[in-house]
């Protein structure tokens, strides 16, 4: 998933509904600075832990409300290269706006979901994004659920 980005060293994420983690320390590790954004305090804990285990050293973990934190960072226009993104079953149509409002060159996004992420795609091509790539991913195999991993660009 991480080739998606392309080359990142020294580049500024922003990993919302980052968990545990699990996206936050290997882009930290390929030389990244990452800020990680849940809403769950024991996953924010343990991505802090994670990334400590993990040598991970240039990331931040803040515990909040997801849209909350990005409305926020939108108005201060934090400088983010590229956000990632992994939401819950029901998708981002109320962060998406505020994601465009970052103007980061590149978007991906982890969706559950093919519906939510149509719709989501959607409003960031409004917002002047283009569908770069996109790979489903077959986590739960003879099953009906389907991953799918999305890189949108900046027009």
């Amino acid at each position: 998933m991480l080739a998606l980005a392309g080359p990142v060293a020294g580049s500024r994420v922003l990993d919302l509904f980052c968990g545990m983690g699990n996206f936050s320390i290997p882009l930290a590790i390929a030389g990244t600075r990452v800020t990680g954004v849940e809403w769950n305090r024991e996953s924010i804990a343990r991505a802090a832990i994670n990334a400590g285990a993990a040598g991970a050293t240039d990331t931040r973990f803040i515990a909040g409300d997801v849209f909350s934190v990005l409305r926020r960072f939108s108005r201060h226009q934090a400088p983010f290269d590229l956000v990632l993104l992994d939401p819950p079953r029901s998708g981002a149509a109320r962060e998406a706006p505020l994601l465009a409002d970052l103007g980061v060159k590149k978007i991906l996004y982890v969706s559950c979901d093919p519906a939510t992420l149509a719709r989501d795609i959607v409003i960031l091509a409004a917002k002047g994004y283009s569908l770069a790539s996109i790979t489903p991913v077959d986590m739960f195999p003879q099953t009906h659920h389907i991953e799918s991993v999305v890189l949108l660009e900046k027009n």
